[in-house]
């Protein structure tokens, strides 16, 4: 439930920012803004409402992280697991925060976990976001797309 509110919380900020998730972004004003619309409570419609926006926010997240790190850091990020096996997309996450505590250079030098173990710490340290993840669990075959979606957002 947690989770879900977050990523619902941060997909509708990404809809106030013009992303859409259908690769385009729009420019939004005040008065163009999407409005919400209130829901008819009840549990029947969670499950609906998970699986609807499932992609929806994968998309938008995906889109947001191509655009914002993987364009400007020359980095290829097709997806929510097996991009992030070399840490450098969590690198580029931090030094997008604060540019004075990654040196892009130096991580495009070093090994997955080097990047992925610092990165989790400079965060932490510095950001004050606690991992989420494991860095095994980010260097298996196929990471946990979810979990990488959670620590990400």
């Amino acid at each position: 439930m947690i989770l879900h509110f977050q990523i619902e919380t941060n997909l509708n900020l990404l809809r106030e920012w013009g992303y859409d998730g259908s690769g385009v972004q729009h420019s939004t004003t005040p008065s163009t803004s999407a409005q919400t619309t209130p829901r008819k409570s009840g549990s029947s419609l969670l499950p609906n409402v998970l699986h609807r926006n499932k992609t929806t926010v994968d998309r938008i997240l995906l889109e947001w992280i191509q655009r914002e790190i993987g364009q400007k850091y020359g980095l290829q990020i097709n997806d929510m697991d097996k991009s992030w096996r070399d840490g450098l997309a969590f690198m580029a996450l931090v030094h997008r925060s604060n540019p004075a505590l990654v040196d892009m250079e130096v991580a495009k030098r070093r090994t997955p976990r080097e990047n992925i173990e610092n990165a989790f710490e400079l965060a932490r340290v510095h950001l004050n976001i606690r991992p989420l993840l494991e860095v095994d669990d980010v260097l298996h075959e196929k990471p946990d797309k979810r979990s990488i979606i959670t620590y990400v957002s």
